[in-house]
């Protein structure tokens, strides 16, 4: 199995568990790192000197705001399956229609 493989299987996994919704960001920040975090995909560093994205994705229970942070690559898997989630229009774990904000335009700044 391919390591793209791999991280797709971890995108469905971690919606399946709850982890990250099943719906694409609110907002997604990128810059230079400016501390290492962990990288909620692939679970590796995401060091000060590459590209850091931080996702907001803004939470229906308690109006909390979860921000996880990704490489760019983890990014563009994470977003390819979210994609092909909406388009399916169905959440596989149950069957049930997608609940699904359109999520924010870009604006200019950092903001990607």
């Amino acid at each position: 199995m391919s390591n793209e493989m791999i991280l797709r299987a971890k995108v469905r996994e971690l919606v399946r568990a709850g982890k990250l919704p099943n719906r694409r960001p609110d907002r997604v920040w990128g810059g230079a790192a400016f501390a290492e975090r962990e990288c909620m995909l692939c679970g590796a560093s995401v060091k000060q000197d590459e590209l850091a994205l931080e996702l907001e994705f803004k939470r229906d229970d308690d109006g909390g705001v979860t921000n996880p942070c990704l490489h760019v690559r983890c990014f563009s898997i994470l977003d390819g399956e979210l994609r092909n989630r909406e388009t399916a229009g169905r959440d596989s774990r149950n069957g049930d229609p997608v609940h699904s904000a359109t999520p924010a335009a870009p604006s200019a700044g950092l903001q990607v």
